[in-house]
């Protein structure tokens, strides 16, 4: 193959250039020259625009990524070992760092390939001895050293991204010479972090060692921006005070382990500097009084956060949050640990108006090990048809897996267009069992297997689309963190609010600590809380009566007329997830067994999850007739009692009755209403409403 030089003006060709390609004229859009694999003199071709290239002489042809593969496999076959030993000294580093990556050389530079996950050659990256590390023109910016990253055998390892081909090549090999595990790569520059790498790194261990500058604490941010929520863990160099700005890995390995002969304490002294945060961070950290005690090593027991007791943790929220009790900390926590079980996932919603304090709580879990917090979701998010470089597939769904997602807002869905609104609910619905599939207009064809829990922010609006979707099958479960007409509560949070007025970052750090800091030493019980068989009763009735009042009758929104004859879905799901949920509460309790204290904060999810205004009929129903089978009461009494119009409890309970949650007496000529002795007996043995003792009035 032919290599010479030749100075042009940049343009769409001048890769081609770069590795010695000479162009005399042009014909119709193409530059033609002599062909590199054959020699003929004007027989090759290249596309100014598109870059594909081929030879009217010996017929090789291809894009530009083939070409950059053929130089690149030439170059490789061209360097001789006292090349590679020219090319070690000139570095600092032994020979033996340079074996294996496909380092060549050109006539008179030395060449790195760099690799997309497929093993096609992305960039060349050129290197003059005394110079700098150039990559060629027009071509796609890749990872050094992908190739091991994404092999069967690197996906166990624990990942290092360094600052640079050199560091990531000095750092492998020190690996190697200590015996450690690990896949090393190298990013061109600080500043860049592609967002098509991020699935890489899903689930990964991932330590940054970047250079001791402000580039290198500027990259580390970067990255945690694009890591966070998909790496398992993430961890940073910190370089000691002392050193001189640009210090890099390289040059710590060819002082301490090289010039010093101390390779492991080389090692060594890298873990010990490892932390939890970037450097940024820790000097906000130091400036704010604290100490960060979050340490780094690399033990595979090694506890990034210290344990903190419940107590600990719930007077921590109280410190900023005004709480009557601790109910809602009792309900979110054991909601995570209800999904830590296994099986099937509990999903649930927060319920508060806005001001509620939903948001709060649920931003304090959202830097948490094993939660990916979202804004939002957009129909696309969880799967998408869409196809990022590298081939990559950007769906959110994959990487979810036995994770926990927060949505801050998922009230913001409920104010999209129908259509968009419901092809979401659509694919929670179908992503709920954990395997989905999905076939997109382009060909594209996504497939998972994905469980993942959820608790999500919403406000009271979302009841309106109780009657819509609940005869789909409902999915989610429902805590509200205050009544509509708590108004103590309410001055005391606003009192909260503003006494909070200049200190809102340091309350939201503090939260986001403590909630990392629990889920950082989350543990799960070897054994599940005991469900006795009186509670495993309680918590059948009390799905059979929460699955019945979430009955829908289908009405047509112009006449009324009923549809069909309408039914209630089976408690079958609902019993599974208020049994989970209860285990879940008793874990973060300490206890072993599902008693009456876990049981009545089960019953207040139940009661919030089924549509608020029958729940409320059926209570005034039960207070007005004691609960007395045969009792009736008007219509009137009802709607006085509940401060609902007539007409809506009229309607009501007239869809409760073809659900057979109520009768119908027509008693003195007029409507009178009793609840069906199916529903009594829910609420006697489920122990749903208090029972008045006689002669209590």
């Amino acid at each position: 193959m032919r290599l010479t030089s030749s100075k042009t003006p940049p343009d769409n060709l001048n890769g081609f250039r770069q590795h010695g390609i000479e162009f005399s004229r042009e014909s119709s859009g193409n530059a033609v020259g002599d062909c590199p694999f054959c020699d003929k003199d004007g027989h090759f071709y290249a596309n100014k625009e598109t870059k594909l290239w081929d030879c009217k002489r010996c017929g090789e042809h291809g894009n530009f990524e083939d070409l950059l593969g053929a130089f690149a496999g030439n170059y490789e076959e061209s360097i001789s070992e006292e090349r590679l030993r020219q090319l070690a000294d000139d570095r600092g580093l032994p020979v033996e760092a340079f074996r294996n990556l496909g380092i060549g050389w050109s006539g008179n530079r030395y060449s790195i390939p760099v690799q997309n996950a497929k093993g096609r050659i992305l960039d060349i990256r050129m290197y003059r001895p005394g110079g700098k590390l150039l990559s060629t023109p027009t071509s796609n910016t890749g990872l050094f050293n992908l190739r091991d990253l994404v092999s069967e055998e690197g996906r166990a390892k624990r990942v290092y991204i360094c600052e640079g081909e050199w560091d990531a090549i000095a750092w492998r090999w020190l690996l190697r010479h200590v015996g450690e595990s690990g896949v090393v790569v190298g990013v061109p520059g600080a500043n860049t972090f592609k967002g098509f790498w991020v699935p890489f790194f899903e689930g990964r261990d991932v330590v940054v060692l970047y250079d001791n500058d402000g580039a290198g604490r500027a990259g580390e941010l970067i990255v945690r921006s694009k890591l966070s929520g998909t790496a398992k863990t993430l961890r940073y160099l910190h370089w000691p005070g002392g050193l001189e700005n640009g210090w890099d890995i390289r040059d710590h390995i060819k002082k301490n382990a090289l010039l010093n002969n101390h390779p492991r304490e080389a090692f060594d002294y890298v873990v010990k500097n490892l932390k939890t945060a970037p450097r940024e961070d820790q000097e906000a950290v130091k400036r704010n009084g604290k100490t960060d005690t979050a340490g780094g090593g690399l033990g595979e027991e090694e506890e990034v956060f210290q344990p903190i007791t419940t107590k600990a943790l719930i007077e921590d929220y109280k410190k900023w949050l005004h709480m009557k009790n601790d109910d809602a900390l009792k309900v979110m926590y054991g909601a995570i640990l209800a999904n830590k079980m296994g099986g099937d996932p509990l999903w649930l919603f927060l319920v508060a108006p806005p001001g509620g304090m939903k948001s709060e709580l649920l931003m304090s879990l959202s830097k948490g090990e094993g939660v990916h917090a979202l804004s939002s979701l957009t129909p696309h998010t969880l799967i998408s048809g869409a196809t990022w470089k590298e081939g990559q597939d950007p769906s959110l769904l994959p990487k979810l897996n036995q994770k926990m997602l927060i949505i801050k807002d998922f009230t913001t869905l409920l104010t999209l267009h129908y259509s968009v609104r419901d092809e979401i609910f659509g694919t929670l619905r179908d992503v709920y069992d954990g395997n989905t599939e999905k076939v997109f207009g382009n060909g594209i064809r996504r497939k998972y297997e994905s469980r993942f829990g959820i608790l999500a922010g919403v406000t009271p609006a979302i009841e309106a689309f109780n009657t819509i979707h609940a005869g789909l099958g409902e999915r989610f479960l429902k805590f509200r963190l205050c009544g509509n007409w708590d108004q103590d509560s309410e001055e005391a949070k606003i009192m909260r609010a503003l006494n909070n007025i200049g200190h809102e970052d340091q309350m939201r750090n503090e939260l986001t600590k403590i909630g990392s800091r629990w889920l950082a030493n989350l543990k799960v019980p070897a054994v599940n809380p005991e469900l006795s068989s009186a509670m495993k009763l309680r918590i059948v009735h009390l799905a059979k009566w929460s699955a019945r009042l979430r009955g829908v009758v289908e009405r047509d929104r112009f006449s009324g007329t009923v549809m069909y004859k309408p039914s209630s879905e089976v408690g079958t799901r609902l019993a599974k997830q208020l049994a989970k949920l209860g285990q879940g509460i008793a874990m973060f309790l300490g206890k072993n067994i599902v008693d009456d204290e876990v049981y009545k904060l089960v019953l207040r999810v139940a009661l919030d999850t089924v549509p608020d205004r029958v729940e409320d009929i059926i209570r005034a129903l039960w207070d007005l007739t004691d609960g007395r089978a045969g009792a009736t009461c008007q219509t009137v009494d009802i709607m006085i009692k509940t401060r609902l119009p007539q007409s809506t409890v009229f309607r009501c309970l007239q869809d409760m009755n073809l659900l057979k949650l109520v009768e119908n007496c027509a008693a003195r000529g007029s409507a009178a209403w009793t609840l069906s002795d199916k529903v009594r007996e829910h609420i006697n043995i489920g122990k749903i409403y208090k029972q008045k003792e006689r002669g209590e009035k």
